[in-house]
């Protein structure tokens, strides 16, 4: 009797101990499958460095800091908040590699590695030199007038997409109500075995919301809409204008207007 407990015992453990591990070997599944979808989209290194570059809104001498005053160079609120998205996404999914974040009047070294640039190219020198050189960017004959507005796409052969002056809606505490922004992903321009990110809005709380439906929304999230636009980006080279609504800075609702990649024809959402 004693030796059929014991086994009883034993069988009743075991049950437990795998029921147990069912949560655990889910979860671990669950992990891996988010960690190989993140990585087949962005197709960075597994190690290495990812510079990420954000605009410099402006230069200031420290006030009253005296013989420690320095030269700050400051960033603008929508690109930091772009930056903890994108670190966010990589740390969880890139263990390996080591994060080096710039300001584009200040880039120390060559952006030789997986590169994320942040802000649009009227604010950030590294975002107009990319948009130069990308050859998807090129083919749509792109024209961009951010000031004004206006942004154009007149792709031979494809159908054109125009805005504008687009209102952002500037409600009374001087925030935008709404955003428009673009999200392009292509070959690093600067080592042709590495890959680049731009996320740029009209204004910075833009920039902010493109960080945020790229490296949260479209990398993280399991519908349809996500889905299709991760194909559309694990593309050898992709484009994508965004309209965006805001609240206080930050994101509330967004839509694609047009969508283009190098293994498709341009369209219209």
């Amino acid at each position: 009797m004693r030796a059929r407990g014991e086994m009883i015992g034993t069988y009743i453990s075991l049950t437990f101990g795998i029921v147990g591990a069912i949560p655990v070997c889910v979860s671990a599944a669950y992990l891996v499958t988010r960690w190989r979808k993140v990585r087949r989209v962005l197709r960075f290194q597994p190690s290495g460095r990812v510079d990420l570059v954000l605009t410099t809104s402006h230069r200031q001498l420290k006030s009253q800091g005296g013989k420690v005053a320095v030269v700050r160079h400051l960033a603008p609120e929508g690109d930091i908040l772009a930056i903890a998205a994108a670190a966010a996404a990589i740390s969880k999914n890139y263990r390996s590699k080591k994060i080096v974040t710039h300001v584009s009047e200040r880039v120390r070294g060559p952006l030789d590695d997986d590169l994320i640039i942040l802000g649009s190219p009227v604010s950030n020198r590294y975002c107009a030199d990319l948009l130069d050189r990308l050859s998807l960017v090129r083919s749509l004959d792109l024209e961009l007038d951010i000031p004004n507005g206006d942004i154009s796409i007149n792709r031979p052969g494809g159908s054109r997409f125009e805005v504008n002056g687009f209102d952002i809606r500037k409600g009374s505490d001087g925030l935008p109500r709404r955003d428009l922004l673009f999200i392009a992903t292509a070959t690093n321009p600067y080592n042709a075995d590495r890959r680049a990110v731009i996320c740029a809005g009209f204004t910075t709380y833009g920039t902010g919301a493109a960080g945020e439906i790229l490296f949260t929304h479209i990398l993280g999230e399991a519908d349809s809409r996500c889905s299709e636009l991760r194909r559309v980006i694990e593309c050898d080279s992709s484009f994508l204008i965004i309209e965006c609504g805001l609240e206080f800075g930050k994101l509330i609702h967004w839509e694609v207007l047009y969508r283009v990649d190098s293994d498709e024809e341009p369209g219209h959402q």
